[in-house]
């Protein structure tokens, strides 16, 4: 005879327990962000040292709920999980999880509390089986789909603050170079059909 918890577990409407802290009934849990210098390397924590009085750096991020920290990447992680309308958790998915500010990718520098949410776990692991499905591996790109973009993308669905400026400066800075670099003619700020009509 299985047991009503275990067979939720192995349908993956619910992950196994020793993975998420133990709610309180009526509780709205804090929802943190954690950051971290991207890399290990002691460069990297000098260069976001030296970018930090302009209110900048290079953040890896991850957003902390339930005890648990989540967030994305590039690598391809198949977590065998089944959702009820997406179903099978696509081998592509970028989403992964770790514990709560101990990625051992990158350097750990600060964690933020973002406010608190009203989604229940279960509905949290609901927003994060569909954002599998949308934020695949090999979509992960640096200057405009990286994790710090997941991480405010998962913090509007739980209703908390948006991301700080500084974790997102420095991407949007570097989308704006390459866009003019990339940007070819004297009309090369005109955008959507505008442009292609003046050319």
């Amino acid at each position: 005879c299985v047991s009503p918890t275990s067979l939720w577990e192995q349908v993956g409407l619910i992950v196994s327990r020793p993975h998420w802290s133990v709610a309180i009934p009526g509780d709205n849990p804090v929802v943190r962000l954690n950051i971290y210098s991207i890399g290990t390397l002691p460069g990297c924590i000098v260069v976001n040292r030296l970018l930090e009085p302009m209110n900048a750096g290079l953040f890896h991020c991850g957003v902390e709920v339930y005890g648990v920290e989540w967030s994305y990447g590039c690598a391809r992680l198949n977590i065998p999980e089944w959702h009820p309308i997406y179903g099978d958790t696509p081998g592509d998915s970028g989403v992964y999880k770790n514990p709560a500010r101990a990625c051992l990718d990158h350097h750990f520098t600060e964690s933020m509390e973002l406010g608190r949410t009203d989604k229940s776990q279960g509905l949290v692991l609901r927003h994060l089986r569909a954002m599998r499905h949308e934020w695949l591996a090999d979509e992960y790109d640096i200057l405009e789909h990286n994790c710090c973009h997941f991480s405010a993308e998962f913090c509007r669905r739980l209703g908390v603050a948006c991301l700080p400026e500084k974790v997102l400066r420095l991407p949007r800075v570097g989308k704006a170079c390459n866009d003019m670099v990339r940007c070819k003619g004297p009309l090369c700020l005109v955008a959507g059909p505008e442009a292609k009509q003046l050319n």
